[in-house]
């Protein structure tokens, strides 16, 4: 078995997952003048070689040779896997976010947001299209959200990417939306970002501002609303008394039972047939008899 090789076995006689396996042992037991001669060999080979390589690079966490595989179309995508587990350079990272296609810069940004360095994201923001920088936002520290959020124009998707970082931002982002377009007060996802933003306290607050009492995130919520003041419009039907909408029905049979009885006495008429008739028999014998 020469050292400028891989041995035969590997090579020709193991399923993928073993392959990589026996040769991160073979390459992990090389020495420094074994790994540089079989490292030479294998990047000067075809495409499936310098693959193995760039993996034999990888096991001896070789970070120089990993950054010049981020020069090699073919090796691109899986050096910047590798990117995230290594300390590679702000350099080589910068480099292809400014002088590549949106295909791969979109790669780096997602290096970027998995493995940090977050102010290497912050100070290219001014310098990257765009059209890439909420893509780009979602790899940087909460106070650069803070700032460049409110003037990019972004997708539910970017603000789902942006709520566990800066929730209170995304959240008068949220807000803003809602009141400035209609429509984006309805788009699909956006309830998951509400939900997600919720977890602070102080995000929560701002997305709960101005909806309707059964849009709101908690039973805790919802019912201190009510308590509140802040009533239903009860749906008309032909036979029989009015309902609630079906997001207001879902709300009221996850209240908890103390809040759904004192709702109960804060109503009469309609609007306290409306309230219990989502409910079981049981629980809305229980609201009454509270």
């Amino acid at each position: 078995m020469g050292a400028s090789s891989l041995p035969d076995a590997i090579a020709d006689g193991l399923d993928a997952p073993a392959r990589r396996r026996a040769i991160a042992l073979f390459a992990l037991g090389m020495s420094r003048q074994q790994y540089q001669e079989l490292h030479a060999r294998l990047d000067g080979g075809d495409i499936d070689e310098r693959h193995d390589g760039l993996f034999v690079d990888v096991v001896r966490r070789d970070v120089a040779a990993v950054e010049r595989a981020l020069g090699d179309s073919g090796l691109r995508g899986r050096a910047l896997s590798a990117a995230i587990r290594l300390p590679v350079s702000d350099a080589a990272l910068r480099r292809l976010a400014l002088t590549t296609p949106f295909s791969t810069r979109r790669q780096v940004y997602a290096v970027l947001r998995r493995s940090g360095p977050r102010g290497l994201a912050g100070s290219l923001l001014p310098e990257v299209p765009e059209r890439d920088r909420p893509l780009l936002l979602a790899a940087c520290a909460a106070g650069v959200v803070e700032r460049w959020l409110p003037a990019l124009p972004v997708t539910i998707d970017d603000l789902r990417r942006l709520a566990r970082t800066a929730p209170v931002a995304v959240a008068r982002r949220l807000a803003e939306d809602g009141h400035t377009d209609g429509r984006r007060r309805w788009s699909p996802g956006r309830a998951d970002v509400e939900a997600a933003v919720r977890r602070d306290p102080a995000a929560a607050a701002i997305v709960a501002e101005g909806l309707r009492w059964h849009d709101r995130g908690t039973p805790d919520a919802v019912a201190a609303a009510l308590r509140a003041g802040q009533f239903w419009s009860v749906e008309p039907r032909p036979h029989g008394p009015g309902r609630l909408p079906r997001r207001a029905r879902r709300t009221v049979r996850a209240l908890p039972a103390a809040d759904l009885a004192g709702l109960a006495r804060h109503t009469d008429g309609d609007g306290r047939a409306a309230l219990l008739d989502p409910l079981p028999p049981a629980r809305r014998r229980a609201a009454l008899e509270a």
